[in-house]
């Protein structure tokens, strides 16, 4: 199984068998992943914040008609 490193960009090889791109910057690899999940937990934070503030504002809306009445 030969590989490639290609001449653009050398942090990427070519693996000659199966035409595949590898990239070969483990540090920039595991960069993207950390930023992913952290993404992903900054998406979910808000999510719960959203459902929080329908919450409140159920809780507000209830309380509003028990002052009317």
């Amino acid at each position: 199984m030969g590989r490639l490193v290609l001449k653009d960009n050398t942090a990427f090889e070519k693996d000659l068998s199966s035409g595949a791109i590898i990239n070969r910057d483990v540090k920039r690899y595991e960069a993207l992943k950390k930023q992913k999940e952290l993404r992903k937990q900054q998406e979910q934070e808000f999510s719960e914040l959203k459902n929080d503030v329908k919450n409140l504002t159920s809780l507000v809306e209830k309380l509003i008609e028990k002052i009317d009445k």
